[in-house]
Formats: C-alpha cells, structure tokens, sequence
C-alpha cells in the first residue's frame, strides 16, 4: 500500500505493507544532476514517441503520476509501436525500472500477467509488456480487467491464491501496434503512440 500515512486507506499496524517505497530517496535526487539526466529522456519521448505537443504532455503526465499518486492507477495502457531501433523500451528502462526498483516488472509474455501463474503483478505498481503480439479478444479482456479491477488475483506456483488490491498500470511495446488494435474492441483502454525514427 503506497498511500502516505494518515491518508485515506493507508496501511495502519493491523497490516503487513509490503510497499517499500522508491530506489532513490530526495537527498539523494538532489545531489544529482536530474534535468542533465532527464532533458535526454524527454527529449526520446518528445521527438520519437510524440506527434504533437499535446501527446507529449499526456505521455508525461501518465509516467509523472507513476510517482507523486502511485496508488492511482492510468485505466488504460499506453502502447508503443514501432519498428526495432526506435527505442521503445528506453524510458523504463533508463527511468522507470531504476526508480521504481522491485516494483516494476518487465515481462515478455502477457500470459506471465494474466495466464494461471501470474505471480510477475504482484505488488507491481509497473509493468512493461514487451514484444507484444496481437493477442486473442478473450486475453485482451483479462488485460481489461487489470488495468480497471480494485483487487488482483494473485495465483502463485504450489501456493494457494490470494487477492491483493490492484495498483498496477501496463505499457505494451510492439511491432505490430495495428494487429493489437484490431483484436482490442475496447479501444477507450489503450493508447496507440508509433514511430519510425530511429532513436540516438
């Protein structure tokens, strides 16, 4: 539970808060050059991910509440399509997954997230689908409810299962972001973003 303390539905002693909070903490950051690391990254999303300014801003928007609301979840996936060298897993892995630390998951296989065995979401307030293929409808269902259920069902190897609240937002990156749409009737859960500039 990463809700502050004191504040609505936080943890309190009748718990076990596995939430273990962020990689860096502030005195850290700000012994860091952050807009000497930041500027190179939003300048990715801005110039290879982004068609317009508005894009842009809501892409930053989605990644900054990762952050300062972790326990609110988008409601929708972000889906980034493009060909191989555009860079489409490159600000989780350079920002999101260093910060986040153990609670980002990165996966390869979306049955690792929604198949019987799907012990990779648990405590994820993240996770990075990559190499995403067009899926069937009935998969993409089970992807629906991650992205709006309250609770998660966590169902781990020769353990019994267990539900958890659900925190966790998805992004999917592919190459073949027209085939997902296709299959994905509900189009108001994702966000298609396409490049095909190579990234630097």
């Amino acid at each position: 539970n990463p809700r502050p303390f004191l504040f609505k539905k936080a943890s309190d002693e009748t718990y076990l808060n596995t939430w273990s909070g962020y990689r860096w903490r502030r005195v850290e950051v700000s012994k860091f050059n952050v807009w000497g690391y930041l500027i190179p990254i939003f300048n990715h999303i801005n110039y290879t991910w982004c068609d317009n300014e508005a894009e842009f801003d809501q892409v930053i928007q989605r990644l900054a509440k990762i952050f300062q609301a972790p326990w609110k979840r988008h409601g929708v996936a972000m889906v980034f399509g493009g060909p191989e060298g555009t860079g489409k897993s490159f600000v989780y892995e350079e920002l999101i997954g260093p910060l986040i630390d153990i609670h980002y998951g990165f996966i390869q296989k979306v049955n690792d997230a929604i198949g019987d065995f799907n012990s990779m979401v648990e405590n994820k307030s993240f996770l990075f689908v990559d190499e995403m293929k067009a899926e069937t409808q009935q998969q993409m269902d089970q992807i629906k409810l991650i992205l709006t259920s309250l609770e998660q069902r966590i169902h781990k190897k020769f353990v019994d299962c267990f539900t958890a609240e659900s925190i966790c937002n998805i992004v999917f990156a592919t190459n073949r972001i027209d085939e997902i749409f296709q299959v994905a009737t509900d189009g108001r859960r994702f966000e298609g973003y396409y490049s095909n500039t190579l990234a630097l």
